[in-house]
């Protein structure tokens, strides 16, 4: 399964991206950006979107284009077995 990481410049945008998206009843997440996605990301955070939801996603964002920076697609980095406590 695939993962996709909207990149953000600050965490006002991704606030404002992640409302945006839940708005039009998809289910984003805010999370970290992982290092193997981007090394050098000024906020820290990002919007993390599913495979299932990505083409919806970008049809949103083109209205948006100037809050995010990128999306990055990467194969799934959340572990299965992992502890979850939310």
């Amino acid at each position: 399964m695939k993962n996709y990481y909207i990149i953000v410049s600050n965490v006002d945008r991704c606030m404002q991206l992640n409302d945006i998206l839940i708005k039009n009843k998809l289910h984003p997440k805010i999370s970290p950006i992982p290092r193997s996605v981007d090394k050098e990301a000024s906020c820290g955070l990002s919007i993390l979107v599913n495979e299932d939801e990505i083409d919806n996603t970008k049809l949103i964002l083109n209205d948006y284009k100037n809050l995010y920076i990128n999306i990055v697609e990467t194969d799934s980095l959340i572990k299965k077995d992992r502890y979850k406590f939310c």
